[in-house]
């Protein structure tokens, strides 16, 4: 069960939204078949969306070991997004997905459904007529 995230205030949304410096960042692993592993580092939430790819056994099947696989562990990645972004009830989500042991490329799917939702949310609270109609 994917818990529902409440929308941020604004202050909250810029605060989730914004892009850490390079020593909070989130180190990420790119694993490749023919280079090995390579690090990945990961500024924001934005940045953890955009880089989690979710495949399907078709993808590998298309392309067989040529594939790379974006990973990030999300029990640190949880841990991140509650200590650095500050979003204690994103991360909370976050665990609640990785708690049912299910394999990593089943949950990513449902973890970029959360950062998605998380996105939209702050995107809506800080847009420029609803902030200001709101702080007016």
């Amino acid at each position: 069960m994917t818990m529902v995230l409440s929308t941020p205030k604004a202050d909250q949304a810029r605060h989730f939204t914004r892009v850490v410096d390079s020593t909070q960042a989130f180190v990420a692993t790119i694993m490749s078949p023919s280079a090995g592993a390579r690090v990945a580092h990961l500024y924001s939430l934005e940045m953890v969306d955009r880089f989690l790819e979710a495949h399907t056994i078709e993808d590998f099947q298309a392309v067989g070991l040529r594939l790379d696989i974006h990973y990030a562990d999300f029990v640190f990645l949880a841990d991140w997004f509650e200590e650095v972004i500050g979003d204690a009830e994103l991360a909370t989500a976050i665990r609640e997905v990785h708690v049912t042991g299910e394999a990593f490329g089943v949950l990513v799917p449902r973890v970029k459904r959360l950062l998605r939702e998380r996105q939209q949310q702050c995107e809506e609270v800080l847009e420029p007529g609803i902030e200001s109609a709101t702080s007016s």
